[in-house]
């Protein structure tokens, strides 16, 4: 036994340890805090002291790198669902938004849009929708569908890749709307000499396009970097 180990140094380690959504990871904490503290409170009863009912109480536990795994599974999935979610929102909130305002900047004024533009354009429409549908399934799966899934923690690299490639095209995409339509970005430059889309419309672009992308991006560089984490010879705690 490991003399002066400490159940506040234990979950500090363990805290470390954990990547994953803050809520869930907190909770997760005081759960594995409120077992310590009950075996440690045996212990004493038994006649140890504090300081000794603590210690078997950790050891009894398993140490960090037995039981991070289990937790950290469970985080994945949270992370996992959680950026499957952001994006399903906010492609869904994007679509609608791109389709309400297309005519605002004035886009097309004098041309007419040429047939590879307009099938161009409607790929891409049925893209978003499959992106949509595909966004809702994962975010179900791991709300109400990992029950049914072997090792659903092992889907998590995936979701995060899957999540970054469609980021990726999504960025590629609006450049090429932006340079292949005549009047998109001069009608985006005029909008932007307005003290309306200074003081209106740039939050509005920061709130739903930039601010929401670069979170998703984060949230799934979040689930690839901890699927490593998940894997151990042990069971799940």
């Amino acid at each position: 036994m490991t003399r002066g180990l400490t159940i506040v140094s234990y979950v500090s380690d363990l805290q470390r340890t954990l990547t994953g959504p803050q809520r869930l990871k907190k909770d997760l904490l005081a759960e594995a805090r409120g077992s310590l503290e009950d075996a440690a409170e045996d212990y004493h009863e038994q006649g140890h002291s504090p300081a000794a009912a603590e210690e078997l109480a950790v050891t009894d536990f398993g140490t960090i790198a037995q039981v991070a795994p289990g937790y950290q599974r469970e985080l994945a999935m949270a992370q996992s669902g959680r950026t499957a979610w952001w994006l399903l929102v906010f492609v869904a909130l994007q679509f609608i938004q791109s389709k309400i305002t297309w005519k605002s900047t004035g886009a097309w004024d004098g041309h007419q849009p040429s047939d590879g533009w307009l099938l161009f354009n409607h790929v891409w429409g049925w893209g978003q929708m499959i992106i949509l549908a595909a966004a809702a399934l994962t975010a179900l799966s791991f709300r109400i569908g990992v029950r049914y899934i072997a090792t659903p923690w092992r889907l998590t690299p995936f979701v995060g890749a899957a999540a970054l490639v469609i980021l990726g095209v999504k960025l590629v995409v609006s450049a090429i709307f932006l340079i292949a339509t005549p009047h998109l970005a001069s009608g985006i430059l005029d909008q932007a000499h307005s003290g309306q889309y200074l003081l209106v419309a740039l939050p509005f672009l920061l709130v739903l396009w930039m601010l929401p992308n670069v979170y998703i991006g984060l949230s799934a560089i979040r689930c690839v970097t901890s699927a490593n984490k998940c894997d151990s010879e042990l069971a799940p705690i």
